[in-house]
């Protein structure tokens, strides 16, 4: 998993390579969470070394 925080001012945006593959079939990168301290996480799954499978979970909520 990795764990991607806004900063206190947010909007801040990320690239993606051309091996990571998102649901419904293509390339086309899911948008993060934009609010300041907005918290996301990627699961992925390495198939080859040219596939990479990976989900969003947007807007996670501390627990504790």
């Amino acid at each position: 998993s990795i764990f991607i925080k806004q900063d206190s001012t947010g909007g801040r945006t990320l690239a993606y390579g051309n091996k990571w593959f998102f649901p419904d079939g293509g390339s086309s990168a899911p948008t993060l969470s934009t609010a300041a301290r907005a918290l996301d996480r990627i699961d992925y799954v390495v198939e080859t070394t040219s596939i990479i499978h990976c989900v969003l979970s947007k807007n996670l909520q501390a627990t504790s």
